[in-house]
């Protein structure tokens, strides 16, 4: 047989040989397309095997060609508005503004609404 061999880790790419990149979709690559980018929080990688994988931020995992949250929230954004992300991925109320007398009484009532409580001077919905 004829032709360009190329010797691992590299493959053939337009009649040349190219190393295992994303940019030439990795080893496994058989049309040199590169490999998917997420849309935000994470990175296109190339598996020691020669496929095309995502490598996700602290937090967000690989779904599909992207990286999201693994938990309710990652950040605000994630939430719905007058909502907080905790360090613990979840969306709570933001009862840390009302942190006067007459704001934790406000609170006491917005957290009974959503059906959570209010606790400590603080006003930190839980």
């Amino acid at each position: 047989m004829g032709g360009v061999m190329c010797t691992p880790p590299e493959h053939l790419c337009g009649g040349i040989c190219v190393g295992n990149t994303v940019e030439t979709g990795c080893t496994s690559s058989v049309d040199c397309s590169p490999c998917p980018q997420p849309t935000a929080n994470g990175t296109a990688t190339c598996t020691t095997n020669g496929a095309c994988s995502l490598e996700c931020d602290m937090g967000y995992t690989a779904v599909g060609n992207d990286c999201v949250c693994a938990t309710e929230c990652c950040s605000e954004s994630d939430c719905a508005s007058g909502e907080v992300c905790t360090e613990q991925g979840q969306c709570t109320s933001d009862c840390q503004f009302l942190s006067n007398p007459e704001g934790f009484f406000a609170c006491q009532a917005i957290c009974a609404i959503l059906n959570q409580s209010c606790v400590s001077s603080s006003c930190s919905c839980q």
